[in-house]
């Protein structure tokens, strides 16, 4: 029994007499009466509401059409409700039904309505009763159901039900959902009515507890109201009824508060507007403000107040706008914070609304934000100080929309005041003291300075931007320490906005963020080296190494470091947009000074790489310089000899200068810059061709140059291209050319492909005949290559070129079968797969002639190829479906048939056109139809019993797609055949296959069901589909209970159609999200990346351009010692060398090997590797690691040496008392009894928990020892 719980007493109290039991029931029965069937309720309520004042004698007839709207006291009809002609009480469903039925064949509208039929709420139920009621009246008249009827019925029955509270409250309700709806002609014709019937329905219940009918007749106020237009403001009782409505904006009750400020609200900002763009009833709602807030009441009317000038402050004239912000500034010097926080929300919302009208001038906001900076909270209330920074930014950001030169003005005090916040002690202040500088950046100066021509750079409003940048710079002082990364963040947002216009004041920040950079240990130097990025993309390198020097041009003999290096990486990253004469200008004559001096000192070879590596740094800001560059006319002819002869004459720069070159020509956008930079083609394309054709070069630089070779060729005029082709042509066919230049010069022919003439094109592909033929793999490999950059081309002439020999290329294609190389059908795919994608492929035999080699293909070793295999099935699937000149169906039939005649070839062919078979099903099963899925299921099932393990294999493959893709009724009539094949195997691949097996029974017990798979699966195996069973029900429950806890969240809903990977995986949709913790680990590994080091005489060195080489995948191995070779020292099991005079430690014979070591504390030889020692009964565990150490109990790994002046000792208690002839302890005479006193719990008597209990007190033990050795030492200590 759970502690706390009271024991009843057991002996039987006094009965009820029989037939008494319930005498002590409550009398009161509403509850019970509620649940009595609520379609009975609704008929109660429905007759209760119809019985008290719904009669028709009370409705008004109302007329159908807009313009012509009877009076409101008409009568619709003499007839009541009740009134039946029949007048017999009829079943209790049937009148349900026929209740249901008119709220149903109501107005779409009253929607709503509707699904508060089976609401259990009486309100609730007198809605549905009135709406029936109404209904029913308006269709006994055949009306049609319109809103105008509907309204003009609602209002007649509100007028004649004044009395009846609830009634009146669902009329009402049902009034404010049609009004909306209601056209403005009849609110405005009928406007003094519906406002007499309003106003005295409002009055006769204003005193009620219940506000929902209030809350209902405030809504309707409002939207009649909301619908007048401005003459019609000038009567008196228009007046008095909005007067009405501002009483309830202040109202004790908050619903219906809340409905009267959104409808005065409404009012403002939707009504029709008047004069000067205000509405006519704007005066009255500010002066009802006005007194409100000056009133000497209590908080509670004024903060309900200010709630509602949050939403219509900036809706007031201008003079009624003024006195208000008056009366809250007012209210915010009485201390008391939730009023001063509504105010700063007030301020906020005039500040930052955008509808029209507006009634906040420049000059008025210019004024409110100098009363503010009065009411600036203090640095420790953080909250607070928020929301005046907040509100501060939204009226700086709407004074300069609203007059840009007095808002500029009013920027450098508050940037001021935010960069004082960054001293508050807050993170939250700080930050967003600094987000709000960096808007008023982006939001008011940046706008500025892009109109601003050059000729007014010495403007009035500049001197505004120069203080705001001053007051932002003075946070570098040390006092901002705490927050040196927000001003940088504002520094570099700065640099952005006004870095080109106002860079002549920026010089000494520029040297400040120097001086931090050289700063031992700074903590921000990433978010500075961004700042400084920034200030060189806005600024130009020009500019700011003006100001900054690198001061890399030393003379100096002894100083070779150079503390600004760090500029040279940030410029890489941001350089872009600028100037080339620059770079050609300043950093080339640098580059060549580094150059000389590391010739200079190759004496002293850590020098001179220094010097070397500031060279290559330099070398990489071409490609930065050379994007988009602004000065190309004037600076590229001066830089193009010496690019020329840079890579000529230093081929380690080839990878920059190949980038720089295409980058320049994709930046080309006009006519004139194309033909500026392919002028020098006749140069460079030469140096190119030369540099590519070196077999010596190294493999990374050929991507580079390749490149810019095509890019190049882009703007090289013709003539020069034909005459370069054709000299590689004539450099193909020497005889004595060398097969590793023969492949360079192969992928040059390759770039000229889109840009060669027919004749030529002609010549090329009759050359790439013979190759494909060739017994050279490679050569085979490239002239495929080029045969597909052909195909794939999109200029007219090779596309017209392709088209005219599209026979000659299928029939090459096809001849070539027999003799291409392994390594060639990656690009032989490729060109097969261009062949079939085109939209004018229609050769049905060529298509039926490249099925075996596409199926054999997806066998390959390389992953690429079998990918490319598998696309190019399903481009001849989609090629079928218009080649065979049938419907989509038949046509898909005919190929797969022609698929399937593969499994009649060798066990690799079968096992081929089985994953092919999968692929297809996957993609085109909706075009299948059941004969074919009969004949492929019937084939598979055949198959299983194969006894080719690799073509059962991919039955299970093709099995696997067949149950995710296929519907289950097609699958139905073919589940025996399939569960007995799958379970079928051959006693030596039982155990090869039975978890694919598994996955299939699970996959299809998912679609069938349990029972429906069960009965089919074989005696023998009913072992594993009941164990499968039980790990979906165990899946499902741990799903749920999950789900109960809210730990998942929302269960993921699946996909559809399953990826064609996770239809063959070999795990269960439920098992392959887990990840057991041991993958998890192996999988960080494999995807880490090792450094294989250097050998003694070539050491590992990072700079160097081979450094990426030694980059690897895998961890490389050590070298491992020659054990065989003699060592002139003994050597102990740790690898330490033992130099000893004692000639008796020789004793085995063996002059590498030590006596094996003994452990003292265990008594025996010491643990070999991967062995495990298990504690025997009576030796201690110790837990503490001191202890571990001078025991010589070592645990882990590493090196762990004994102390040998230490004594050691091996204690084993309770040794005396252990008996020799019996198990357990017996006792010894003059010694105490060797029991351990613990309580007796009969629980712990479980053999099942003998594990979990038998070391409870070994913590115990170990933590006492470890106190009374800490005590003992305390005590020697005092002493």
């Amino acid at each position: 029994m759970a502690k706390g719980r009271i024991r009843v007493n057991s002996t039987k109290g006094n009965k009820w007499k029989k037939g008494e039991s319930g005498s002590s029931n409550p009398k009161a029965n509403k509850h019970r009466l509620a649940a009595r069937g609520k379609f009975d309720s609704h008929l109660a309520t429905a007759n209760r509401a119809v019985e008290s004042s719904l009669t028709s004698e009370a409705l008004v007839a109302h007329a159908l059409e807009h313009e012509d709207v009877p009076p409101l006291s008409s009568a619709i009809g003499e007839t009541s409700i009740d009134d039946r002609e029949d007048g017999s009480q009829t079943a209790t469903s049937a009148h349900t039904s026929s209740v249901y039925s008119y709220i149903e064949a109501a107005h779409p509208l009253f929607g709503k309505v509707k699904t508060l039929w089976n609401s259990s709420l009486e309100s609730h139920r007198e809605i549905c009763a009135v709406l029936a009621a109404v209904s029913e009246v308006i269709r006994t008249k055949e009306g049609k159901n319109t809103e105008v009827e509907y309204f003009a019925t609602l209002m007649t029955a509100l007028e004649s039900t004044t009395d009846d509270e609830k009634a009146a409250a669902s009329i009402a309700f049902l009034l404010s959902l049609v009004l909306p709806k209601v056209p403005v002609d009849v609110l405005q014709a009928r406007c003094g009515a519906i406002c007499k019937i309003l106003m005295d329905t409002i009055l006769a219940h204003n005193t009620s507890e219940s506000c929902g009918l209030l809350r209902a007749l405030v809504a309707c106020l409002s939207t009649v109201l909301g619908a007048q237009p401005e003459g019609a403001w000038s009567e008196s009782y228009l007046q008095r009824v909005f007067q009405l409505l501002l009483n309830f904006t202040v109202h004790a009750k908050p619903k219906l508060r809340k409905v009267a400020q959104g409808g005065v609200v409404s009012v403002l900002k939707e009504g029709t507007l008047g004069e000067g763009n205000f509405h006519p009833v704007a005066p009255l709602v500010a002066k009802h403000c006005k007194h409100v807030l000056e009133s000497s009441g209590e908080d509670t009317s004024r903060l309900h107040i200010l709630g509602m000038l949050k939403e219509c402050l900036s809706h007031f004239p201008t003079e009624y706008v003024k006195s208000l912000c008056e009366a809250i500034l007012k209210l915010m010097t009485l201390g008391n914070a939730m009023v001063r926080t509504t105010s700063l929300q007030v301020f906020h919302g005039l500040f930052s609304s955008l509808t029209e009208p507006q009634g906040l001038t420049a000059e008025l906001c210019g004024r409110l934000i100098s009363a503010l900076y009065e009411y600036q909270p203090s640095l420790v209330d953080a909250q607070l100080l928020q929301a005046w920074l907040t509100v501060m930014l939204s009226a700086h950001t709407k004074l300069c929309s609203l007059q840009r030169d007095l808002g500029l003005a009013h920027l450098p005090l508050f940037i001021t005041a935010c960069i004082k916040c960054l001293e508050s002690d807050k993170r939250q202040v700080t930050k967003m003291a600094a987000s709000v500088v960096k808007t008023l950046l982006k939001d008011c100066i940046a706008p500025y300075l892009q109109t601003l021509k050059p000729e007014d750079e010495d403007a009035v409003n500049m001197k505004y931007v120069q203080k705001s940048f001053k007051a932002v710079e003075s946070s570098l002082k040390y006092g901002y320490q705490s927050s040196w990364d927000l001003v940088l963040g504002m520094l570099g947002t700065f640099y952005e906005v006004a870095g080109k216009q106002c860079h002549k004041i920026m010089a000494k920040s520029l040297l400040s963020l120097c001086e931090l950079r050289g700063t031992a240990d700074f903590p921000h130097s990433s978010k500075l080296d961004e700042t400084f990025g920034a200030a060189v993309t806005a600024m130009g390198p020009r500019i700011v190494l003006s100001a900054v020097p690198m001061q890399l041009d030393t003379n100096s003999a002894t100083n070779h470091e150079f503390p600004r290096g760090w500029i040279l990486p940030v410029l890489k990253e941001h350089v872009k947009n600028t100037e080339l004469g620059f770079f050609v200008q300043d950093l080339l004559p640098l580059a060549a000074k580094m150059r000389a001096k590391s010739q200079q000192y190759q004496s002293q070879p850590v020098i001179a790489k220094v010097y070397d590596i500031l060279q290559t740094q330099i070398w990489s800001l071409l490609p930065g310089f050379c994007t988009n560059p602004s000065d190309l006319a004037t600076s590229f002819p001066s830089i193009a000899p010496i690019l020329g002869k840079a890579l000529t004459n230093d081929t380690s720069l080839a990878v920059n200068i190949c980038q720089s070159l295409s980058l320049l020509v994709s930046g080309c956008k006009t006519t004139e810059d194309k033909a500026l930079v392919g002028r020098f083609s006749k140069n460079y394309l030469p140096i190119l061709f030369n540099l590519y054709s070196e077999p010596s070069a190294e493999a990374q630089h050929k991507g580079p140059i390749l490149d810019s070779i095509q890019a190049y060729l882009s703007v090289t005029e013709q003539k020069l291209i034909e005459s370069l082709f054709e000299k590689i042509l004539l450099k193909l066919e020497q005889q004595d050319l060398p097969l590793n230049t023969k492949y360079l010069v192969l992928d040059l022919a390759q770039t000229f492909v889109p840009f060669l003439p027919v004749d030529l094109l002609t010549k090329l592909f009759t050359f790439i005949t013979s190759l494909m033929d060739s017994a050279d793999a490679t050569l085979q490999k490239k002239a495929y290559s080029i045969l597909k950059g052909l195909l794939s081309c999109e200029g007219p002439v090779a596309r017209s070129f392709v088209m005219d020999h599209m026979e000659q290329l299928s029939t090459l294609l096809l001849e070539s079968l027999s003799t291409s190389s392994t390594a060639s059908k990656k690009p032989r795919l490729k060109c097969l797969l261009q062949i079939v994608s085109r939209s004018d492929f229609s050769s049905v035999e060529f298509l039926t002639s490249i099925i075996p080699e596409v199926i054999l293909c997806t066998k390959e070793v390389n992953e690429k190829a079998r990918a490319l295999a598998y696309d190019l099935l399903v481009a001849m699937g989609n090629a079928a479906q218009h080649c065979y000149k049938k419907n989509a169906e038949d046509s898909m039939t005919a190929y797969i048939m022609v698929v399937l005649a593969g499994l009649a070839g060798s066990p690799r062919m079968a096992s081929a056109t089985l994953q092919a078979l999968a692929r297809l099903l996957y993609d085109f099963h909706d075009l299948l139809g059941v004969e074919i899925v009969k004949t492929l299921l019937t084939s598979a099932c055949t198959l299983l019993s194969s006894r080719t393990r690799e073509v059962v294999k991919s039955t299970l493959g093709l099995v696997k797609v067949v149950i995710g893709v296929l519907p289950a009724l097609h699958l139905e009539p073919h589940l025996d055949d399939m569960v007995s094949s799958v379970l079928s195997w051959g006693e030596d691949s039982k155990n090869h296959f039975r978890l694919k097996a598994r996955v299939i029974l699970e996959r299809l017990v998912r679609k069938f069901g349990y029972e429906r798979v069960a009965g089919v699966v074989p005696e023998k195996h009913k072992k594993l589909i009941v164990h499968i069973e039980k790990m979906n029900e165990r899946q499902k429950r741990k799903k749920r209970e999950k789900h109960e806890q809210g730990g998942s969240g929302s269960e993921s809903t699946r996909v559809s159609k399953p990826s064609y990977e996770d239809l063959m995986m070999d795990s269960s949709d439920d098992e392959k999200d887990v990840v057991p913790k041991k993958q998890a680990k192996k999988a960080v590994v494999k995807d880490s990346a090792w450094l294989k080091e250097g050998t003694m005489d070539d050491p590992l060195d990072f700079m160097s351009e081979g450094a990426i080489r030694r980059v690897v995948a895998n961890r490389p191995r050590l070298a491992k010692p020659d054990s065989k070779k003699a060592q002139p020292f003994v050597i102990n099991p740790e690898g330490k060398l033992v130099i000893t005079e004692d000639d008796d430690v020789m004793t085995s014979g063996e002059p590498n090997k030590l006596p094996e070591p003994q452990d003292e504390s265990v008594g025996g030889p010491l643990l070999n590797k991967g062995e495990v020692r298990k504690r025997k009964r009576g030796q201690l565990e110790v837990e503490d690691d001191d202890d571990d150490e001078e025991a010589g109990n070592t645990r882990g790994t590493g090196i762990h040496r004994k102390n040998p002046n230490k004594h050691e000792y091996n204690f084993d208690y309770g040794s005396e008392y252990r008996s020799k002839k019996a198990k357990g302890d017996m006792k010894r005479p003059g010694k105490p009894d060797p029991f351990a006193y613990v309580p007796l719990i009969k629980q712990k008597l479980d053999k099942r928990k003998q594990a979990k209990l038998s070391g409870q007190f070994n913590g115990l033990m170990n933590k006492a020892r470890k106190g009374s050795t800490q005590g003992l030492k305390q005590h020697k200590q005092r002493k």
